[in-house]
């Protein structure tokens, strides 16, 4: 059994007060990455990542000067942003946003949006009603 003595207090806190209030947490795996996660003994917050999950953060698309029908934006690992006629979603292998009923334009370079602190797994924008 971990020594509970070396548990970070603060940290154990936050996620605990996370759970209890309802938050999502996550849990850090080799293989997956942060995935959520419901049920945290204590013993695991001495040998295990958790992290309260990040909340999404919008893309800085200037829609007014992209056609109606491209109706979402999403930033890739590597940091293009692309546009699509469809709802993407992160493909498996869990690097790039895709949607195979769509097209995709990427035009960050064109348009100089600004991805600064975004985080791109919670980057996908849908275009606001009415723009």
């Amino acid at each position: 059994m971990p020594d509970l003595k070396n548990i970070d207090r603060e940290y154990a806190h936050k996620i605990l007060d996370a759970m209890l209030d309802g938050g999502e947490v996550e849990m850090y795996t080799r293989s997956r990455g942060w995935v959520a996660h419901y049920a945290i003994r204590l013993p695991d917050l001495a040998r295990k990542k958790y992290r309260i999950k990040p909340k999404a953060t919008p893309l800085p698309i200037p829609w007014e000067v992209i056609p109606s029908n491209w109706k979402f934006a999403a930033m890739d690992s590597d940091g293009e942003v692309f546009i699509f006629t469809g709802e993407p979603y992160i493909l498996e292998r869990g690097l790039q946003w895709w949607c195979r009923s769509a097209f995709e334009v990427r035009f960050a370079d064109i348009l100089k949006i600004d991805t600064t602190g975004i985080d791109w797994r919670k980057s996908l924008t849908k275009r606001p009603e009415g723009v």
